[in-house]
């Protein structure tokens, strides 16, 4: 298992955006939401760190263009 889970939220102009860190592991997930299921993509640091300043990262977009 990795362990305790720290969740930041990053607003943007898409909304919010949940990313979840592992410190044990040092995993990242983008925790989306469709349909009322929650699900974790894998991700990492510098997808949360795109965030930070303001870019959407590509696993999200494409994540939604499934649905969208």
């Amino acid at each position: 298992m990795d362990g305790e889970l720290t969740t930041y939220h990053v607003q943007s102009k898409e909304g919010e955006i949940i990313f979840l860190h592992a410190a044990l592991s040092e995993r990242w997930w983008i925790q989306v939401e469709n349909d009322g299921l929650k699900t974790r993509i894998p991700c990492n640091e510098s997808d949360y760190l795109e965030a930070m300043q303001g870019d959407i990262p590509n696993r999200w977009l494409n994540f939604y263009k499934k649905f969208y």
